[in-house]
């Protein structure tokens, strides 16, 4: 006898989130207590949606629509950064931690420096 095939039910449509009430969670700030309506669900997807631009005051102006999405502000910093990959071997991962808890820095910051110190050495602008 052929064991019995599980049941399987399609996905629900996920909830729609205000993306006003998104940033306010983002910034750890507290729901806006009025309830806001879903928008109607279209019956056809439409070719582009393009997403609200929120402007806060915190935020520096940083281009949102057609930018990379690689470009991260750092509130902590205030800065503007680009997010990249690196892979390190193990030994200088361990080394690099351990300099950054020394000097209580982040490895970006680390990271950043070195790489900076070693472009000016060779020349590179």
């Amino acid at each position: 006898m052929a064991p019995k095939k599980p049941a399987f039910s399609l996905r629900r449509p996920a909830e729609v989130v205000d993306p006003l009430q998104a940033d306010r969670f983002v910034r750890g700030m507290a729901p806006d207590p009025t309830p806001v309506a879903p928008p109607p669900t279209p019956t056809v997807a439409p070719a582009a949606v393009k997403a609200p631009e929120v402007e806060t005051s915190e935020r520096p102006n940083v281009q949102t629509s057609g930018a990379s999405k690689s470009l991260v502000y750092r509130k902590r910093t205030d800065d503007v950064r680009r997010r990249m990959t690196i892979y390190l071997s193990e030994d200088l991962s361990r080394r690099l931690r351990l300099y950054a808890a020394e000097k209580d820095q982040d490895y970006s910051l680390v990271l950043a420096e070195a790489l900076d110190a070693l472009l000016d050495r060779k020349g590179v602008r």
